[in-house]
């Protein structure tokens, strides 16, 4: 399968925190694209089982009158696991981080996503002949990423389904960086992710230990 032929489901959550361990997600968008244009976007708020923090309000701007008369997760599960379950590529920005959240969440998405094609552009921006080395604080988050390359930012840029336009559109950039095969592509950014956890880990092992 030539990846860049087929509808990508491009996917985004809000949550109310920033460990994949106990998240909630409180906005959700699957995003549609073929040849990279939208040809079909939806989100929506999901009330989480418990209060949304400030500082992740501050984020996204989603608080807790905003979801208080939303459908939880699980009353919206099966027509997003329908939607990601015949999805050829799923494409996610920081995949590893939605992923485990809708994983440990969402019912049925975890087998929804078996055979599915996972797509990371972060993965692609942190290539070393893409953006490994850009400077600056936070050259690597989205936002960013679409403002260097000059793409249009769809709307409030920390909204799910903006992200998720700005996920398809960063990988439509760059995807002659990776293999056209889909498994091809998929075991590739797997390999990288591998190195770049590696490098990550390295440079951080090297920062000075700040006093307590």
């Amino acid at each position: 399968m030539i990846w860049t032929d087929v509808p990508w489901l491009c996917l985004d959550t809000e949550t109310t925190g920033v460990d994949t361990a106990t998240a909630e997600v409180v906005e959700l968008a699957v995003v549609t694209m073929i040849g990279g244009e939208v040809t079909d976007r939806r989100s929506m708020l999901v009330r989480p089982p418990c209060p949304i923090p400030a500082e992740s309000s501050a984020v996204h701007g989603i608080g807790d009158a905003d979801v208080a008369c939303k459908p939880t997760l699980a009353e919206v599960a099966d027509r997003f696991v329908a939607r990601v379950a015949a999805a050829p590529i799923v494409v996610a920005y920081n995949a590893p981080f939605d992923l485990a959240i809708l994983e440990r969440t969402c019912p049925g998405f975890a087998g929804a996503m078996q055979g599915r094609v996972v797509l990371d552009p972060l993965v692609v921006v942190r290539l070393p002949d893409v953006g490994k080395f850009w400077g600056g604080k936070g050259r690597h988050k989205l936002a960013n990423v679409c403002a260097k390359m000059k793409l249009p930012i769809p709307g409030n840029a920390h909204r799910a389904a903006a992200d998720a336009i700005m996920a398809g559109l960063v990988l439509w950039r760059f995807r002659d960086r990776l293999p056209a095969d889909a498994a091809e592509a998929a075991a590739f950014l797997a390999e990288a992710r591998v190195q770049q956890d590696a490098d990550f880990e390295a440079w951080r092992a090297r920062q000075p230990v700040t006093p307590p």
